[in-house]
C-alpha cells in the first residue's frame, strides 16, 4: 500500500507540471487570439526604469541580435562588417543614456546597425503598433502592459523640444553630398560633399557613431553606407566637416552631432501627431502622351487603394504598345495578397504561381512561437516542417548547429489585364518584402526589365514582432533566410536588376539648383531632368 501511494505520489509530480505547462499555453493562445480592445489592460502611470532594467532590455535585444537573425552570421565574409564586436559599446551607450529619451535612441540605433528592411524599433504609437501583422504580432499586441506603456514612451519622445537646426548629407554616388530638404544652408554651394568628419572619413564616421538612419552595404563600392547623415548646429559632440565642392575648393565648417537631435529631425512624421499612412501613396501620369509612356510609382502594397490602383493603371494600360515605368523604389513591400490582385493583375495577362521555399531560425526572441500548442499549430496550420541537421547544412552554413523551420510561400498571381504593356520597374535598396517578391517574380518575363540597384531582398517577410521586458518597447526583425534563383542569399544581396542605374551626383546637384531657384524640383517634369534613373527607364521605353 505504502508503495502505490509512492507510486502515485511521483506520477502527480511528473504530471502536475506537465499539465500546468499545456494548460497554461492554451490561456496563453486564447489571449493571442483576442483582439487586443477585449485585452484587461494593465494600468502604468510611469516608465520607472532603473540602470538594471535598461541592461536587462538591452541583453535581451542583444542575444536576438547576436544569435537570432541569420545574415548577421553572414555579414563579416560578405560585408567585412561583424556587428557582433560592437556589443559592449552598445551596452555602453545604454549605460550612459541620461533619459529616457536617450536610451530609447540608443536602442533603436542598434538595430539600425543591422542591414536588414526588416528589423528596426517601432515608433511608441500603439495604434501603428497593433494595426501592424506579422509572425507573433498576437503575441505582442495582446500583452497587457502595451497600451499604457506605449502611451508613456510616446509622450516622453514628443516632449523632447528640438531648438537645434538641421544640416543633412544624403549618400549619392559614394559620397555623402549636401541635400536641399535641409532645414538650413551649409555654405553658399549648392551641393558640396563630406571629405572628412573630425579627421575620419565618413565611411569611418558611420561605423564609429551610433545613428538613426539605417545601415545598408553599397553592392558597387564594396562598403557600408548610410542614405543619410543629419549633423545640427548647437546640440552634442562638436565636429570639423572639411567639404569639397564641385570645383575641387574645400571649405571647413563647425557642426555638431547628436543621436536624439538626429532621431527627432529624421521622424518628424511621428513626433508631429500620431503616425497615419501618407495619402499620396501612389501617382500615375503621361510622362509622354504621345508615344504612350506611362509613368507609375507605388510606395506601398498594403493599404485601401488598391481597387482604385488598380482602376487607375488599367485606365491608361488599354493595349500592348503601352510601356509602364513602374517606380517600386520607395517601396518596402505589403502583402502578397495585394500585390497579387491589384499590383500584378493590372500590368500582366499570364497566371503566374510563385513558389519561395523560407528558412527560419528558432531564437530567443521568437520562442513563444515555437513551442506548446503555438508550435502545434505552426506545424498542422502554417505547414512548418523543423529541419535535420543535414538539410539544414545544406541551407547555410552559418544555420549548422541550429534549429530551423521550413516554410513555403505561394502566390497565386493572376493576369487580368488582356493585354501586355512593355513594363519597366525601377527598384532601389528600399525596394523591400513583398514589392521584391514582384520584382523577383517578373524579372524572367519578355515584356518586363528591372532598372536601378540591388533591391533590400527579405521577399518571404521571416519578420517577427518582439517586446522587451522592461520597457515594453517593440521591435521587428528578421529571422529568417531567402534564396534567389542563382543560389545567392536574398537577405544579404536582395534581387539583381538587369540594368543596373543609380542616382548620379551630377543629377543631384541638379536638383539642389532647382531649389535653389524655389522651382519644384519633384514633380514629374523636373524629376525627368536629374532622376537617372527614371532618364534611363525613359530612353528605353521611347527606343523600343
Amino acid at each position: 500500500m505504502r508503495h502505490k501511494k509512492i507510486i502515485s505520489a511521483l506520477i502527480v509530480a511528473i504530471a502536475a507540471p506537465v499539465i500546468a505547462y499545456f494548460v497554461s499555453e492554451d490561456i496563453r493562445c486564447m489571449r493571442y487570439l483576442k483582439d487586443p480592445d477585449e485585452i484587461r489592460h494593465k494600468e502604468v502611470q510611469s516608465i520607472d526604469m532603473a540602470e538594471k532594467d535598461r541592461i536587462k532590455d538591452f541583453d535581451t535585444l542583444w542575444k536576438v541580435v547576436s544569435e537570432g537573425i541569420p545574415a548577421v552570421y553572414a555579414y563579416p565574409d560578405a560585408f567585412g562588417y561583424d556587428i557582433r564586436k560592437s556589443g559592449e559599446r552598445y551596452r555602453e551607450a545604454v549605460r550612459n543614456a541620461v533619459d529616457d529619451t536617450e536610451y530609447f535612441c540608443v536602442m533603436q540605433s542598434v538595430l539600425n546597425d543591422v542591414p536588414s528592411a526588416h528589423t528596426g524599433f517601432f515608433f511608441p504609437d500603439y495604434k501603428l503598433i497593433t494595426e501592424y501583422n506579422c509572425m507573433a504580432s498576437e503575441i505582442v499586441k495582446t500583452d497587457p502592459y502595451l497600451r499604457d506603456m506605449t502611451e508613456l514612451w510616446n509622450k516622453s519622445m514628443k516632449h523632447y523640444y528640438r531648438e537645434s537646426r538641421a544640416y543633412q548629407f544624403d549618400y549619392v554616388e559614394g559620397k555623402y553630398c549636401f541635400s536641399p530638404d535641409s532645414e538650413v544652408k551649409i555654405s553658399d554651394e549648392d551641393a558640396p560633399v563630406i571629405k572628412s568628419v573630425n579627421g575620419m572619413s565618413p565611411d569611418e564616421f558611420i561605423l564609429d557613431h551610433l545613428s538613426s538612419a539605417k545601415m545598408n552595404f553599397d553592392d558597387e563600392t564594396g562598403k557600408l553606407y548610410r542614405r543619410s547623415l543629419v549633423f545640427n548646429d548647437r546640440n552634442g559632440e562638436k565636429l570639423e566637416l572639411v567639404l569639397e565642392n564641385e570645383d575641387g575648393s574645400e571649405s571647413e565648417t563647425e557642426v555638431f552631432y547628436d543621436l536624439c537631435d538626429e532621431y527627432m529631425f529624421v521622424n518628424q512624421p511621428y513626433l508631429h501627431g500620431v503616425y497615419e499612412p501618407p495619402d499620396e501613396i501612389y501617382d500615375i501620369e503621361y510622362l509622354d502622351e504621345e508615344r504612350n509612356i506611362v509613368y507609375f510609382r507605388l510606395d506601398d502594397l498594403d493599404n485601401d487603394k488598391g481597387s482604385k490602383v488598380a482602376s487607375e493603371i488599367k485606365k491608361y494600360c488599354t493595349s500592348d504598345d503601352v510601356s509602364v515605368i513602374l517606380d517600386l523604389r520607395r517601396n518596402g513591400g505589403g502583402t502578397l495578397e495585394y500585390t497579387g490582385e491589384y499590383l500584378y493583375s493590372s500590368l500582366f495577362s499570364d497566371d503566374n504561381t510563385v513558389h519561395e521555399s523560407e528558412y527560419i531560425l528558432k531564437s530567443s526572441g521568437n520562442r513563444d512561437f515555437f513551442r506548446g500548442i503555438y508550435r502545434l499549430m505552426n506545424i498542422k496550420v502554417f505547414g512548418m516542417d523543423k529541419l535535420s541537421s543535414g538539410e539544414i547544412a545544406g541551407i547555410s552554413p552559418f544555420l549548422e548547429g541550429r534549429t530551423v523551420y521550413s516554410y513555403d510561400v505561394s502566390a497565386d498571381m493572376k493576369g487580368g489585364t488582356g493585354q501586355m504593356p512593355f513594363v519597366c520597374v525601377l527598384v532601389s535598396d528600399r525596394t523591400a518584402s513583398s514589392a521584391d517578391y514582384f520584382v523577383s517574380a517578373v524579372k524572367p518575363y519578355d515584356n518586363a526589365v528591372i532598372i536601378g540597384e540591388n533591391t533590400a531582398g527579405e521577399k518571404t517577410g521571416g519578420q517577427f514582432m518582439a517586446m522587451l521586458p522592461k520597457s515594453k518597447l517593440v521591435y521587428y526583425y528578421s529571422a529568417s533566410v531567402c534564396q534567389n534563383p542563382d543560389g545567392t542569399d536574398n537577405s544579404l544581396y536582395g534581387t539583381e536588376p538587369e540594368i543596373r542605374c543609380r542616382q548620379s551626383l551630377d543629377g543631384y546637384r541638379d536638383r539642389s539648383i532647382m531649389f535653389s531657384e524655389n522651382k519644384p524640383a519633384d514633380t514629374l517634369k523636373n524629376r525627368i531632368q536629374w532622376d537617372d534613373v527614371l532618364q534611363k527607364a525613359f530612353e528605353i521605353c521611347r527606343d523600343r
